[in-house]
Formats: structure tokens, sequence, C-alpha cells
């Protein structure tokens, strides 16, 4: 899983990097008792890296993103959000799978507080903090797609992870969410779908102890 199951690197028009929420409390572990850096933050965050022309963009000043989410329905493959940002010519996705535990709870969070994102330089060591509005009039279609496992075949969610991951990855797929402004470098932060990865690697396991044994 290391490499992302094959997508992590270039692909496509995009180059693709891993994705990760941050529950509540592992937020307020990271910032511990650091009183002056701690102030504001609380709730999910939304981790992923964006490129170094994106990444110095976002801290040249206080940015105006552009925003917005769809949704890519997969049937027993699985659901998907894809939730994306846009600064001047610079646009970032995440790829987030509506099957998968913390997804839900980050989903149903967005009811009631904006959408943080916790944004890194390209795989280095230094984040942008920043957040965008969800818009309320997009929370009820999200949820409505959300997942479980017994809701998707683990199998055919892997089988077809390359493939969406690949759509993502198309610059065409979303348009410019910046009016006048074309989208030059896209990047993409992809949230792994690892209880359906797990599930079958523990089917796998079972498999060859039953016959070994």
């Amino acid at each position: 899983m290391i490499d992302g199951m094959g997508v992590l690197g270039r692909h496509g028009d995009a180059t693709v990097y891993p994705a990760r929420l941050m529950a509540p409390d592992e937020v307020m572990a990271v910032v511990g008792d650091r009183q002056d850096r701690s102030a504001g933050l609380g709730g999910w965050f939304l981790c992923g890296d964006v490129s170094l022309p994106m990444f110095s963009r976002l801290l040249a000043g206080t940015p105006r993103l552009g925003f917005t989410c769809c949704m890519m329905t997969g049937g027993l493959a699985g659901n998907y959000a894809v939730m994306a940002i846009q600064l001047d010519s610079y646009q970032h996705r995440f790829l987030l799978p509506l099957f998968e535990q913390p997804v839900a709870e980050f989903i149903r969070s967005l009811r009631e507080g904006p959408l943080q994102l916790s944004l890194g330089d390209a795989g280095g060591d230094n984040a942008a903090i920043t957040s965008v509005t969800f818009p309320q009039k997009l929370h009820a279609p999200v949820a409505n797609l959300l997942q479980s496992g017994v809701d998707i075949d683990d199998r055919d969610t892997l089988s077809s992870w390359k493939d969406v991951v690949g759509e993502v990855c198309n610059l065409s797929m979303l348009p410019s969410l910046v009016d006048g402004r074309s989208v030059d470098d896209l990047s993409v932060s992809v949230m792994m779908p690892m209880e359906a990865f797990n599930r079958v690697l523990m089917t796998s396991d079972r498999q060859v102890d039953e016959m070994v044994h």
C-alpha cells in the first residue's frame, strides 16, 4: 500500500499524493498544550499535498479559493466524493471513498462547520492550514451516497481503483473554478480504500491458512 496501490506519482494529467483525515482528537493531540498554535483549531481536517507552485501561492497571502464537490457512483464498486479547490490556475482535488467509516464521520461533520484543510508542500515537511465553506446544498447529495462495508464488493472496489483515480486525474473532469483562469497545474490527493483492502487481505490469509491446515 506504500505506493497507493500503484497510483502515486504522475498519473494522467496530475501528480498524485496520499490523502488522510485527521479526527478531532488527533488534531488536539498534535497541537497539545501549545495554546498559541491551537487557537481556532478543532474538528476534522482533510490532509493532502499540493504542487510546490500552489503551496508557494498559498503562503503568499490569504487565498480566496474556488471550491466544488461532485460525486462518483460505482454501485458495488463503491461511491466516491471529489472535493476540489482552486487558487489562480492551480487546482487540487481530493478523492474520498464514501464507504470508509472515517469518511462518513467527516462528511456528517460538514453540516456544522467549514471544510478544514491541511495542505502539504508536495511531500515535504511543511503544511498550510486553510478552510472553505462547504455549501449546505451539497451536503445531502453527498450524505445520501454514504455506504458501509456491507454495501460494496471489496474485490470490485480494488479492481476498479486505478480507473477511478484515472478519471479524477483527467483535467477535463472538472472545469476551472476561477472565472477567467484556466487550469495549468493539477494535483490530486487520494484516500485509499484501506478498510476494503484489509478485508480482502484477511480473507486471502484465511483461505491460505485453510489450504495449509
